[in-house]
């Protein structure tokens, strides 16, 4: 009878944004009841890092790892497995009304401790440390999941000694996951000039006794600002702890979620990973980096005001991060949109070989959206405002009704235009202000148009699609021949004017002189090949880096 209800349950048809909600709904009811079962008694909601991102996080990396997890001993399709642990997402409501109901109030706290103390803690389900502080109700809940993890493996492989493995798997998982605090702190003290002994005693007071470091990074953070369940001084001391421990789980489930995809169908997984565009994605990245050499060199900083704390080092990940997957749903969105040129002109993209269908599609396409403004707000407030427009801009160049994209002025300055969000993106998370005119107005000139000259270089593997579609592109417009000669003339003048306006000296000049000329004959070889152009081009940005980094003085 059980068997056949788990059945039903498996194959029922909630879909990958049923399960995504319900577990976190489930979440977030369970930090909204342990307001009321915790030992404080303040009465306040957790702060907003806290309610909307460390604690759901937290959640859906147990439960992706958990499915996971099941897939591997079971060999159960993770879907199946996927709907099943939704359902049953409201087990983690047991431990506040557990306490509430026994009136036993608990701190519901991390696992803290030296590795002798975890270790006991791990051996004794939570016990004799005084650093991990779990009432009956987590244990309880804990020992119901284990439980009906170990009857479901067993259900479906018919053996006792797989069950015992996946229950005591499943329990090291759960219990790396409360300690997770504590392996961050063991991070902090090996990038540390001074570490420190892992104890109860040291955790504590690097979380929640000591003020956050004074990095260039602090001026970026906004989140605790926008509006305070707690009281002022005691967010403020747990602001860092939870932003660092949100980025460093939304990394978590981001693989977690990708390992998912790779059970769920290996094949899309990899025709989804060879769509990355991996080249323009390097080329964000240096942009990223041009900015953030020019905030250091103008805010006159060094590397340790830049990377004060742990908290610096993961919101410059978070930040990457961020840029990452709004290119890609940027990228999704465009193949979307462009499958009929596509079929011309890129015959091998996922959509038009039909590798993955129109709803998957769109489903990883909005993770990807949902990836990029967690990120990004973690991140602070310019990289967050600065991605909103970078995809906004991105949404209008590509999908209907605008498809500005059609239109070759204006489709070259959108794209410059995101080129110039990633620089200041880089430069406002490195100087350590919140005035938008320290940015020199001459560089913001220079980039927007360079881009805008060089912008062109893509749409020459598309002229054929692009023609029969009516996207005015200068190859469409002029032939193939001639503008290759002219985008080729507009990378080599770009070179020089970048040498001009940020930093002129013997060895800018030559560099940007020799690699104009390289790109020059690149473009204007009988076969045309992107990657080639794209790898000369990044193979400049970073001597130019260098350049500007060594060779310029204090103020550019």
């Amino acid at each position: 009878m059980l068997k056949k209800w788990l059945q039903k349950i498996e194959n029922s048809q909630i879909s990958f944004w049923q399960i995504f909600f319900l577990i976190y709904i489930a979440s977030f009811f369970r930090n909204f009841l342990e307001n009321y079962a915790n030992s404080y008694g303040e009465g306040f909601m957790t702060g907003i890092i806290d309610t909307f991102f460390h604690f759901p996080l937290w959640f859906s990396a147990v439960f992706l790892s958990s499915f996971i997890l099941l897939k591997i001993i079971t060999k159960e399709k993770i879907e199946k497995i996927s709907r099943l642990g939704a359902f049953f997402s409201f087990i983690i409501l047991i431990p506040p009304i557990a306490d509430l109901l026994l009136n036993n109030k608990n701190i519901y706290s991390f696992g803290t401790g030296s590795v002798e103390q975890l270790i006991k803690s791990f051996i004794y389900f939570w016990g004799d440390n005084p650093g991990v502080k779990f009432g009956w109700g987590i244990k309880i809940e804990v020992a119901i999941v284990l439980l009906s993890v170990g009857y479901y493996i067993f259900l479906k492989t018919k053996k006792i000694g797989r069950s015992l493995i996946g229950i005591i798997i499943l329990y090291s998982i759960i219990y790396s996951f409360t300690i997770l605090p504590t392996f961050v702190f063991a991070v902090k003290n090996t990038l540390s000039n001074n570490p420190q002994e892992i104890s109860v005693t040291s955790i504590y007071n690097f979380f929640y006794k000591q003020e956050p470091s004074i990095s260039t990074t602090n001026y970026r953070s906004f989140i605790s600002d926008l509006s305070k369940f707690k009281p002022l001084a005691k967010q403020d001391t747990e602001k860092n702890f939870s932003i660092t421990l949100s980025i460093i789980l939304l990394l978590i489930d981001a693989m977690l979620l990708s390992w998912c995809f790779f059970f769920y169908d290996s094949k899309k997984l990899f025709s989804s990973l060879k769509n990355f565009r991996y080249l323009r994605i390097v080329y964000y990245y240096s942009l990223i980096f041009i900015g953030m050499i020019l905030g250091i060199k103008l805010g006159k900083l060094d590397n340790q005001t830049i990377f004060g704390s742990l908290f610096d080092i993961v919101s410059l990940v978070s930040l990457f991060s961020a840029f990452l997957f709004a290119w890609l749903f940027a990228v999704w969105e465009n193949d979307e949109e462009d499958i009929g040129i596509d079929e011309i002109s890129n015959k091998n993209r996922p959509l038009v070989k039909k590798e993955i269908s129109t709803n998957e599609w769109k489903s990883i396409k909005y993770l990807f959206l949902f990836f990029s403004l967690n990120f990004a707000f973690l991140s602070g407030f310019y990289t967050f405002i600065f991605i909103l427009i970078f995809m906004a801009i991105y949404h209008i160049y590509s999908a209907q009704p605008l498809r500005l994209k059609r239109f070759m002025i204006i489709s070259s300055l959108l794209i410059a235009i995101n080129a110039l969000l990633a620089v200041l993106a880089g430069f406002f998370f490195t100087v350590g202000t919140e005035n938008l005119n320290v940015f020199p107005f001459k560089y913001a000139l220079c980039i927007i148009g360079v881009v805008f000259l060089v912008e062109n270089v893509k749409n020459l593997k598309d002229i054929e699609g692009d023609k029969k579609y009516g996207i005015k592109t200068l190859p469409v417009i002029l032939g193939e021949k001639k503008s290759k000669l002219l985008i080729g003339t507009f990378f080599f003048f770009s070179m020089i004017l970048v040498s001009f306006v940020f930093f002129l000296n013997i060895w800018t000049f030559f560099t940007a002189g020799l690699f104009g000329l390289i790109l020059f004959l690149l473009i204007n070889k009988e076969k045309f090949e992107e990657k080639y152009i794209f790898l000369a081009y990044f193979v400049f940005l970073i001597i130019f880096i260098i350049e500007i980094f060594y060779l310029s003085n204090s103020t550019l």
